[in-house]
């Protein structure tokens, strides 16, 4: 069901970006705030749409792009729903404080869990195969949030929420190849990989932003949002769409750009 609405999104070119500390750094230096000069160009809002999951957090475009993949930080169950919004299947996982979710391939997906510092990977059936522990400091609610995966180079890009922020890339074994510190916004909340132009998108709850960087860390482009606790992103760049979802509204908000 469509909700007309008078939300927007901006999108913010990266022109005289700054970036304190820069690629292949360690745990002590990293991603800054950046200073962005502001263009007037205005995203189009395609739709608003009630989902019938509890509390989503997390998104994913399926192989194909035709649907997407949400898990329910309140059931833990993992979501396969249509591009407006509407239920296809639900696997229960019996997992909990699920926050994040990645298509591996036809078969595979992974999922975080938040407090344990874990990822998982399971088929699409809900059935686990393994699991990864991530070696992370801080408290039990401000751990893993977000998770990307690049099918080319079998990647996984996982984000920590706050104090710090981090960036961990991982490879096809879920073994670490780097950290970073990020800086550059309060939270950090979802984060996608778009295979297209090799960049990752980060968004930030707290600061009600979307910023796009290089796989080297520096920025792009950066978004303001203006969404209550946007838990989950995912950009189909071919289509030009941008997806959010919304852990309090329990919505669905849709997005289309021309370029940024």
């Amino acid at each position: 069901m469509f909700f007309a609405t008078r939300w927007c999104l901006l999108i913010i070119p990266v022109g005289l970006a700054l970036l304190t500390g820069g690629c292949g750094q360690s745990e002590d230096s990293g991603a800054g705030m950046a200073r962005f000069a502001i263009a007037s160009s205005v995203l189009k809002p395609e739709g608003v749409f009630r989902l019938g999951v509890k509390e989503p957090s997390g998104l994913s475009l399926a192989v194909g792009g035709k649907s997407l993949w949400t898990v329910s930080d309140s059931t833990g169950d993992v979501v396969e729903m249509t591009l407006d919004g509407r239920e296809l299947r639900r696997l229960a996982t019996g997992f909990s404080d699920v926050e994040a979710i990645a298509t591996l391939d036809e078969t595979r997906l992974a999922v975080v869990l938040e407090r344990s510092r874990e990822v998982v990977i399971i088929d699409q059936q809900g059935v686990e195969s393994r699991r990864a522990s991530l070696e992370l400091a801080g408290s039990d609610n401000s751990g893993l949030e977000g998770l990307a995966y690049d099918r080319v180079d079998q990647k996984f890009y996982v984000l920590k929420e706050k104090t710090p922020g981090l960036l961990l890339v991982l490879d096809a074994d879920m073994k670490e190849l780097s950290r970073h510190t990020l800086t550059f916004a309060k939270d950090f909340s979802s984060i996608d990989f778009d295979p297209v132009r090799r960049h990752l998108w980060v968004m930030s709850d707290e600061s009600r932003s979307i910023h796009v960087l290089g796989l080297d860390l520096a920025p792009v482009a950066s978004f303001a949002i203006d969404i209550r606790q946007a838990e989950g992103l995912v950009v189909d760049y071919q289509k030009r769409r941008v997806y959010v979802v919304s852990d309090r509204k329990e919505k669905l908000y849709v997005y289309s750009f021309s370029e940024y």
